[in-house]
Order: structure tokens, then sequence, then C-alpha cells
């Protein structure tokens, strides 16, 4: 059992970490926990792959920390259904950090964070393009699209900026994502664009300098 923990063992092994200044997941967690709470700590980024051992994991409370940042996926955990990221600092979550796990999910919490609900931005944490480059993902418009799959899950997700949209539900947003979808889309036409002037500029100018070497062979003869 990590220091500063406490694990008990009766029917299922449950691991209580919680208000102990954690700055990140502690280390030496047993691997047949089933229920971990590692609330009010200051944990700042979320390393799932620090998890990975933990095959039993049921039930995950990780709210009232700092958290931001996102390293893995939960898709790992086959038995999770129930994940508290409540009152942290997410303005976006990465889509893959669900990935397709939310079927198995009774409570996803996620109210109390400051979603960033504006997708007209290349910002790396709000439009993700790790699925494909041509077509980016909004990472908020997905999560919209997820609350409408999964209602019951009890979201609670609200937009805190941009500040036409502080307060509202994600559910009632309506996301402009042309820029984040074709983000490389646009860089790569621009790139294929500029290498096109490249070779017509160079294009002209080897046709120039020949003529005029023709120009000036026909001088000499002369």
């Amino acid at each position: 059992c990590p220091t500063n923990c406490t694990c008990m063992q009766d029917v299922e092994m449950v691991v209580v970490c919680s208000g102990q200044g954690f700055t990140a997941i502690p280390e030496g967690l047993p691997k047949n926990t089933e229920m971990l709470n590692l609330r009010y700590n200051s944990i700042t980024v979320l390393d799932l792959r620090k998890l990975y051992d933990l095959e039993l994991l049921e039930r995950i409370d990780l709210s009232s920390n700092e958290i931001k940042t996102f390293h893995g996926s939960f898709e790992v955990f086959t038995n999770l259904d129930i994940v508290d990221l409540s009152y942290n600092k997410i303005e976006a979550i990465p889509w893959k950090t669900f990935g397709d796990v939310l079927r198995q999910f009774n409570t996803l919490r996620l109210d109390g964070n400051p979603f960033n609900c504006d997708c007209d931005q290349w910002k790396p944490d709000l439009c993700d393009c790790s699925g494909d480059i041509l077509s980016c993902t909004c990472n908020t418009q997905w999560l919209k699209d997820k609350v409408s799959e999964y209602p019951t899950l009890g979201w609670g997700v609200t937009c805190q900026s941009p500040v036409a949209l502080s307060g509202k539900s994600v559910e009632d947003v309506t996301f402009v994502t042309y820029w984040c979808k074709t983000k490389y889309r646009r860089i790569v036409g621009g790139i294929g664009g500029g290498l096109a002037l490249l070779i017509l500029l160079v294009g002209t100018t080897v046709l120039v300098y020949k003529r005029r070497r023709r120009i000036r062979r026909k001088g000499y003869v002369e």
C-alpha cells in the first residue's frame, strides 16, 4: 500500500489516498485494487498509464484535484464503470482518453471544470489531429456528441470560455469546427501551393536563362 494511503480488503480492495497532497498518482498501488480514491490532492497531469496494472479497477475518484492534462486511456480498464473527474482544471479532454469505453460506464462526472468550448482554434488540447491529420477532431464537439449518446452518465459539462458561451451546457452549444477540422488540410494545401509556385519560378528562371544564352550565342556568330 502506498505511503499515506489506506488499503482495505473486504469484499473489494479499496484504496483511499485522499487529501494527502499527491501531485501524481502514487507508486505501489495493489494490483487487485477495485476502488481507488484520490480526491482532494494536487494532481495536475493524469497519467493513466501508471494504473494499467490495475486490471480489476471498477471505480476511481479523482475529484477536486488540479488535473488539466491527460496521458493514456481509460479503454484498458475493462471493469471500470464509475469515474469522477469533477472540480479539476479540465478545459478539454482528448477523445482518445475515453475512446469507446463509455458504453460500459454507469457514471462519469465532469462538473465543476472550466471547459473551453471554442473549436475554432488550432490549440492541440482543443483540436486533436492524432486520428486523421486531414480531418481533425474538436475534442469538445466530440464530448458533446458523447453526452447526447450517453445522457444518463451524469456528465455536467459546462462551458467557461469563450465568454459568450460561459455558463452554457455543452449540449446547448453549436460548434464551429471548420478551422480545427481542416487544420492540416490547409497547411498541406499551403505547402503544396508554395511548392507549385517555387517550381514555376524555377522553371521560368531556367527558360529566361536559356533564352538569354541563345541570344548571346547568336550575337557572337554575327
